[in-house]
C-alpha cells in the first residue's frame, strides 16, 4: 500500500485498525491517528511509534470520534470482521476524507462481488454513486499464510469524482515467494514485479473503465472482465473439445406462434 501511495510530508493520515503499527512505522512526516482494538498490539505499536519518533495519537477502542477530515486512509481490518469492517470504510468514505483523499484497504476478495444485500454491495454502490475513482488488485491465495487462508484484496480509493476504474489480477502464485521462518513456511507479494505490471498495463490482467460497464451487482472482480488465459485442468478419462463441433442444428420446426426458428 505505501509503495503505491507515496504520501506527502505532512499529510494527515487515519489508520483504522492500526494493528501493530506496522503503516505509521514507515510515515515519517505525517501525523497519524486512529484506533486498534486489540491492548496488546496497541500497546506494542505505541513502543514501536515512540521508539521511531513517529506523530501518532493511536486510541486503544473500536472507533475514533472526531471531526477531522484526512488524506490518507490505510487499513487491514480483521478478515473475520467482514460486516463491521465495511461498516467502517463507508463511514471513513463518507465522513473522514477529504475531497481527491486516498483510502487503502485490505480486505476480503468477496467484498469485491457480492450480491445485493450482502456484505461488501453496499459499499460498491456507495463509490459508484459518488464516482469513486477504485483499483482493486487482487492478491495470490496464501498471501496471509501461515495466520490465514482467507483469499484478500486490495481497495485503492480516490474520492476524485471521476468514477475511473482499473481491477488488476495478481492471483497468481507467480506474485508471491514463499520463504521458511523456522518451521512455518511465510509468503511475502513481489511488489515490484505488481508495481511493474501496473506500469504496463498489461492486458494480459488489468482491466480499464468506467461504472456503467460493470456488470452484475457492480461486481469488481478483476478476472469476471479479463479474457480467459488459462485452460482447465482436465480429469482422468475427460477429454476437451471445442464448443462448436458439439452444436447440431436441427431442422426448423414450426411452433405454435407460427415463427420458426432453429432448434440447437
Amino acid at each position: 500500500c505505501l509503495r503505491i501511495a507515496e504520501c506527502k510530508q505532512g499529510s494527515k493520515v487515519f489508520l483504522p485498525y492500526s494493528n501493530l503499527g506496522e503503516f505509521s512505522s514507515c510515515l515519517h512526516g505525517c501525523h497519524c491517528e486512529g484506533f486498534e482494538q486489540n491492548p496488546i498490539k496497541w500497546a506494542l505499536s505505541y513502543i514501536v511509534n515512540a521508539a521511531d519518533g513517529i506523530d501518532t495519537k493511536i486510541e486503544c477502542s473500536t472507533q475514533v470520534d472526531s471531526d477531522d477530515l484526512y488524506d490518507y486512509v490505510f487499513t487491514c481490518p480483521p478478515l473475520s470482521q467482514r460486516r463491521e469492517s465495511v461498516d467502517t470504510l463507508i463511514a471513513l468514505i463518507q465522513n473522514k476524507v477529504k475531497s481527491n483523499g486516498e483510502i487503502y484497504a485490505i480486505l476480503p476478495f468477496d467484498v469485491c462481488a457480492t450480491t445485493s444485500g450482502s456484505q461488501g454491495f453496499d459499499l460498491r454502490k456507495i463509490l459508484a454513486d459518488i464516482k469513486a475513482s477504485v483499483v482493486v488488485l487482487s492478491l495470490p491465495k496464501n498471501v496471509f499464510s501461515p495466520y490465514t487462508s482467507v483469499r484478500v484484496c486490495m481497495f485503492v480509493i480516490k474520492l476524485d469524482g471521476k468514477g475511473q476504474l482499473i481491477l488488476a489480477d495478481f492471483s497468481d502464485d507467480n506474485y508471491a515467494i514463499v520463504h521458511s521462518s523456522g518451521a512455518r513456511k511465510i509468503c511475502a507479494l513481489k511488489v515490484d514485479s505488481i508495481i511493474e505490471t501496473l506500469s504496463k498495463y498489461d492486458e494480459k490482467v488489468l482491466w480499464q473503465g468506467n461504472y456503467s460497464d460493470l456488470t452484475g451487482y457492480l461486481s469488481l472482480a478483476p478476472d469476471r472482465y479479463l479474457p480467459v488465459n488459462k485452460m482447465p485442468e482436465l480429469a482422468p478419462g475427460e477429454k476437451m473439445v471445442k464448443f462448436g463441433d458439439l452444436i447440431k442444428l436441427v431442422n426448423k420446426t414450426k411452433l405454435a406462434v407460427k415463427s420458426p426458428r432453429p432448434l440447437i
